[in-house]
């Protein structure tokens, strides 16, 4: 995990765990198994490190700004997939990251800080393990 980059989002590499359940509905939120490539989103810095249930998508331009201004972290997202092992027990937080992490290996040349995304233990079960891997700018 040497790719990802400051306390703040290492924090949020270890303790983020994506539920694919959506809170709230009047905001364009929407969950991990909605995310597609080239979606924009940003993470308050009281969201760092607390389990994340929906993303509010942002222009990507909006989001860096705000993340340019200090407290929080811009997220863009560079790839989403399954881990397709669902049928297996719910694996540790560690073997989760690690599983992530290798299918965002391919973007560990050309992106500075990247954020493996992994499922929780619903997703995992019901949605054959969502995954996203995210480029993340603190600004």
């Amino acid at each position: 995990m040497s790719r990802v980059v400051g306390g703040a989002v290492i924090a949020v590499a270890v303790a983020v765990i994506v539920s694919f359940a959506v809170i709230g509905s009047s905001q364009r939120d929407v969950t991990i198994q909605d995310l597609a490539a080239g979606d924009c989103f940003f993470l308050p810095e009281d969201d760092i490190g607390l389990s994340i249930t929906s993303f509010s998508l942002a222009e990507c331009d909006d989001a860096l700004k705000r993340a340019s201004s200090g407290g929080g972290v811009a997220a863009y997202v560079l790839k989403v997939g399954t881990l397709d092992e669902s049928s297996s027990q719910f694996p540790t937080a560690e073997d989760l990251l690690q599983m992530v992490d290798e299918r965002c290996d391919e973007f560990a040349l050309t992106v500075p800080a990247i954020l493996p995304l992994v499922p929780d233990e619903t997703a995992w079960n019901v949605a054959s393990g969502p995954y996203a891997c995210l480029s993340v700018s603190t600004g």
